[in-house]
């Protein structure tokens, strides 16, 4: 064993741990923790994912772990001595908990925001196909129309993810709020409606893109039947028990004539999805405990014309 750990920061030669022969090491010892499920030491994470055995043997320009630049990573200051940088890691990563929680305080957290982390994604995963690295907290707000400081508030909920005189790097980011919104969990949607998806197939692929698979088409009208929507087959809203079971169904789509709409959603949660996606003009009717989001032209275009009258409001939206 090297007299540096695996890290190289510390050095092992006088550890009392490793000379009563009681050190796993840091790499064996933090493939424990993390299958026992525990936290483990972040300068790890970042080593294995990264490829290389400590930090002196990483290329990239800056630290992907949040906050760790000039003043914390040794890379970026070699000027100081490594006694004072280890310590100074050591401190930082030993008194925070770096998994995501979800906390009463988290519960508590408005619906506006997390409409807002939607549109904070689509704008970094379209910066990041441009190859950006970085980007500031008032780049984000100028992309979608809002205050830079509303951006920092909605994302300090969920914890520090970005660094003074720096931002936050992109795909890091990008990773974060994929885990707030659970897109790093599969969603099986249940289409009904064939003919709406028929006229807007490229939506399949986008879905994908988010982990969110339409695993099957239903429709209440007996003459589509039997077509194929993108290669799945449409079946009839009569086989959503069976289907629904078979496919893990956990969210659905009602895109039907608007009288069909309350049908189609019954149908649907006596079947126990608890996640709709209402396409139509109709309010449906739920019990608690279901979330319904409405997506329809007439009613967003409702909100642009009180908006359009109230300018001095337009940066709440």
């Amino acid at each position: 064993m090297n007299a540096l750990s695996a890290c190289g920061l510390y050095d092992c030669s006088s550890c009392e741990y490793k000379s009563a022969d009681r050190c796993p090491g840091c790499f064996e010892g933090n493939k424990k923790l993390k299958a026992d499920g525990a936290e483990i030491c972040s300068i790890y994470d970042c080593a294995v994912s990264g490829g290389v055995a400590t930090c002196a043997d990483c290329a990239r320009p800056l630290c992907d772990i949040p906050r760790m630049i000039d003043c914390v990573c040794p890379l970026r200051a070699a000027f100081q001595t490594k006694r004072w940088w280890a310590g100074r890691l050591s401190n930082f990563f030993e008194t925070r908990n770096r998994k995501l929680q979800v906390d009463e305080q988290e519960k508590k957290i408005s619906p506006r925001t997390v409409e807002r982390l939607r549109w904070y994604l689509l704008v970094l995963q379209e910066m990041d196909d441009r190859g950006v690295v970085s980007v500031a907290s008032r780049e984000i707000a100028g992309k979608i129309g809002v205050n830079a400081a509303l951006v920092r508030k909605d994302l300090s909920y969920f914890g520090d993810f970005g660094t003074p005189s720096y931002g936050y790097t992109v795909r890091y980011l990008i990773e974060r709020i994929r885990q707030i919104l659970n897109l790093d969990e599969p969603c099986h949607v249940a289409w009904v409606g064939a003919q709406r998806l028929a006229e807007n197939q490229e939506l399949l692929l986008e879905l994908g893109s988010h982990n969110c698979k339409v695993v099957t088409v239903l429709d209440i009208d007996e003459t589509r039947v039997g077509a194929r929507v993108a290669g799945i087959r449409v079946e009839p809203l009569a086989h959503i028990g069976r289907l629904a079971k078979e496919l893990d169904v956990n969210a659905g789509v009602v895109a039907v004539p608007a009288q069909d709409a309350q049908k189609v959603a019954d149908a649907l949660l006596a079947v126990g999805v608890k996640a709709l996606l209402n396409l139509t003009s109709t309010v449906l009717s739920v019990p608690p405990g279901v979330v319904v989001r409405h997506a329809n032209v007439v009613s967003e275009m409702m909100a642009l014309s009180f908006y359009s009258a109230n300018e001095e409001l337009v940066g709440e939206a």
